[in-house]
């Protein structure tokens, strides 16, 4: 038992490192659509705190306005 509390820790830094490398890569590059900026930061809200549908539909929002954005340009 206590081998396993010790491990604890080393998987808790693991899985915060690892959120917050997600986070980043989720980041649109600068000068993209502002609209979707919004929904990509409000999908990086719900992903850090669990709610993986919500964020979905905001990453997807995104990713739509981003591309339509795109074909005008």
């Amino acid at each position: 038992m206590k081998n396993g509390l010790s491990v604890l820790p080393i998987v808790g830094c693991i899985i915060v490192s690892l959120n917050a490398r997600s986070a980043e890569l989720l980041s649109l590059p600068s000068g993209s659509n502002a609209e979707a900026l919004t929904h990509n930061e409000q999908g990086m809200i719900f992903y850090q705190d669990g709610k993986c549908t919500e964020a979905l539909k905001h990453f997807d929002a995104s990713e739509d306005i981003q591309r339509t954005a795109a074909r005008v340009l």
